[in-house]
């Protein structure tokens, strides 16, 4: 199949067709297929240089051809986009090409799927070589672009119109960047003043004149007649608004299946650390926990860490101790049980390095909401519901050794004494020198007149002792947050009411929890919100991320609460439609650095089927950390794994590799009472040694035993 060329001369003469590619291959290319574009550039002292590009989609290529001699000849034809250059098959089309600041600018988008592309825009020198790789784009636009079209605005200025989910967007190219996406309401919703009918405009053709943009369509629907329009576009500064505070929003997967839950921390270096649930096939008894690191604003290492065991996992939660450990907790397994494993923050990503999960001491096997908090001492609490049967309630176990051995658990609510049917969603928070908080939600098995509560548990002396739970709201809250700033104020934060009118409160504490405000509504009328998550800053504020749906946008929406009121921070788009909010997981970490790392979930597009999205995103906290004391390095920090020279792909699916652990329940370890459950077996290679040290460990006993009760006779 040749692609040729005719080019108009002053003289009104047409050269004879020239062949710029001719294929091996007995495929046709036709209009449909190929999309070729021609443009034509002035260079000084120079006869005008053609550029040809077109599609090659049977063979899943973008070429291009150039010319210096006014079309005369043709230099050979190269390949922009191939599938070689691409890590997953993808189909390039939509291709555009034009000339700004003496450089070309390719456009194109990257076809998965249907339902599922890539925006991309390349730079080239006017000889032909290129100027980078080729760098996503309209990343914050959740969709497919269609119909894209650069248009010449002036020498140094380019315009392109795209099409997403029936919406024109402009974006303007400056020479070095892009512009935000502007909307144009104006080309949709146009009616036939005859008919009174909405007309399908399509098939775009811009031109640019005079400060004026006329773009001449058709009515794609059943009109079929041809429409003209125009505007006076005016290209100005608000268009390049001040760089967002945000990051650029970062996918670290895409999966075709669900993605959650999920938990992030931040390290002592300012490294954020990751982990989730991926389902594979849909299937919620095979689910495998992965792990991902950001370090300098990149995601890399992402690896299946666990494989936990009947593939189950309902909550997870993870903190990091001054040890720079990595303690990991979770429900699941073919009851409810309450997992625990933990590993070096430098080599979590490698699942040899994780310890053999066990089960944490229970008095039932139907565990649920797991969480975990971890003090300046090291010690790990872990609170967790036993939500239905005889036993149901909240409760809490610690360790002191760093997750080797687990206290008798503690009841602290009594779900059976005071009735309640389902107690469910217990969280544990508190500033690591202060009061302790549990939360805990009181549920129902029929909906009907009753309305779901949450209530709070204090504990004033760092676990060692608990109130009685206290009522917080009973008004069907959704979820719940209690946080201690300081050892006298702490604020407590809930969203309550039904799907359609719910509310976001907060009361306020100046006495450690003793008594509290009035409670205060901050809710904002006309919008939907979804999951949120909140963090302290080092100066004591607190920073609320929710998603919440204004319109048909999915924003990551910032509250902070600054002691006497809420200020609304920048706004970051998640999504350009509506978002199924109730599906999406939301965590939040801060850095010791001030930096707010948000970790989310997002639909791939807004279908069931299409999947879902791991996504980063943040922006560095506007305070003065001069006067914020940090904690000093610990010197007893064990012996890390070496990292290794591993980089994957951000968006690339994780590797598959079948972990070292594969927790199955075959025997346990007593430990106190309610033991702690090795969910592996021992293996001989550590047994041997193991007896050697319990043989010395009883010499000393012994020793120690003989000298005490010698002084006790001297006594």
């Amino acid at each position: 199949y040749p692609i040729t060329n005719k080019l108009t001369f002053p003289t009104g003469s047409w050269l004879d067709p020239i062949p710029l590619f001719i294929s091996p291959y007995f495929r046709e290319l036709t209009v449909d297929n190929s999309r070729v574009r021609i443009i034509l550039n002035e260079v000084e002292e120079k006869e005008n240089v053609v550029f040809a590009i077109w599609e090659n989609r049977p063979r899943n290529r973008i070429q291009i051809a150039r010319s210096e001699d006014n079309g005369k000849t043709w230099g050979e034809a190269k390949e922009i986009s191939n599938p070689e250059s691409n890590e997953t098959i993808t189909t390039p089309v939509d291709v555009d090409f034009t000339i700004v600041a003496d450089r070309l600018m390719v456009i194109w988008k990257n076809k998965f799927s249907d339902t599922r592309c890539q925006q991309v825009y390349q730079l080239y020198s006017l000889g032909g070589q290129s100027l980078g790789q080729p760098i996503p784009m309209l990343t914050e636009l959740l969709g497919c672009p269609e119909d894209n079209q650069l248009v010449t605005i002036s020498d140094d200025l380019t315009l392109l119109s795209t099409k997403i989910f029936n919406n024109t967007y402009f974006l303007a190219w400056d020479g070095e960047k892009w512009s935000l996406p502007q909307i144009q309401l104006g080309l949709t919703g146009i009616v036939d003043p005859e008919t009174l009918l909405e007309i399908d405009f399509g098939c775009y053709q811009p031109r640019f004149q005079e400060n004026r943009l006329t773009i001449v369509g058709c009515d794609a629907g059943d009109g079929g007649d041809i429409w003209v329009t125009s505007t006076l576009l005016d290209i100005d500064s608000d268009w390049f608004s001040k760089p967002s505070a945000w990051t650029e929003i970062s996918t670290i997967i895409s999966s075709g299946d669900s993605i959650g839950p999920i938990s992030i921390t931040a390290d002592q270096e300012n490294n954020f650390h990751a982990v989730w649930v991926q389902n594979e096939d849909e299937n919620p008894k095979n689910s495998s926990i992965y792990y991902a690191r950001w370090v300098g604003g990149t995601w890399s290492f992402i690896k299946l860490i666990i494989a936990p065991p009947e593939g189950i996992v309902k909550t997870l939660s993870m903190e990091i101790d001054s040890n720079s450990r990595l303690h990991l907790v979770w429900s699941g397994g073919a009851s409810g049980e309450i997992y625990y494993s933990w590993a070096n923050a430098n080599g979590a990503w490698n699942s040899k390095e994780w310890k053999e999960p066990i089960v944490l001491p229970m008095v039932s096997n139907i565990g649920s909401s797991a969480d975990i908090l971890i003090n300046e001492e090291n010690n790990i609490f872990v609170v967790y519901t036993i939500p239905i049967n005889e036993d149901r309630g909240v409760y809490i176990t610690s360790s002191s050794d760093n997750g080797d051995s687990w206290e008798t658990p503690t009841l602290l609510l009594d779900g059976t004494a005071l009735g309640w049917e389902i107690v469910a969603q217990a969280s544990i928070t508190g500033k690591p020198t202060s009061k302790y908080f549990v939360l805990v939600k009181q549920e129902f098995l029929l909906s009907g007149t009753e309305k779901d509560a949450i209530y709070s548990i204090a504990s004033p002396d760092q676990g060692q002792t608990w109130s009685s739970p206290e009522l917080m709201s009973d008004a069907n809250p959704m979820w719940g947050y209690i946080l201690p700033t300081d050892d006298d104020n702490v604020y407590r934060i809930w969203q309550q009411g039904q799907s359609k009118n719910l509310e976001i409160w907060l009361d306020h504490s100046t006495d450690g929890g003793a008594s509290w405000s009035t409670p205060y509504n901050f809710s904002e009328p006309g919008t939907r919100p979804g999951k949120a998550d909140l963090v302290v800053d080092p100066l004591g504020n607190i920073h609320l991320l929710q998603l919440t749906v204004v319109k048909n946008d999915t924003l990551i929406r910032e509250w902070m609460w600054e002691g006497t009121k809420w200020n609304s921070g920048e706004d970051q788009l998640l999504t350009s439609r509506i978002s199924r909010t109730n599906v999406s997981y939301l965590e939040v970490g801060l850095s010791s650095d001030a930096f707010l790392g948000v970790l989310t979930t997002r639909p791939i597009d807004d279908t069931p089927e299409s999947g879902m999205e791991l996504v980063f995103t943040g922006r560095q906290l506007d305070i003065d950390l001069t006067n914020v004391a940090t904690p000093s390095p610990d010197l007893g920090t064990p012996d890390v794994t070496a990292i290794p020279d591993i980089v994957d792909s951000p968006t690339q699916t994780p590797e598959s590799e079948e972990p070292s652990i594969i927790p199955t329940k075959n025997s346990e370890t007593t430990t106190q009472n309610l033991p702690s459950r090795s969910i592996n077996g021992v293996s001989s290679e550590i047994l041997g040694p193991a007896i050697g040290l319990i043989a010395a460990g009883l010499i000393v006993l012994l020793t120690l035993s003989i000298l005490y009760g010698f002084s006790k006779r001297i006594q």
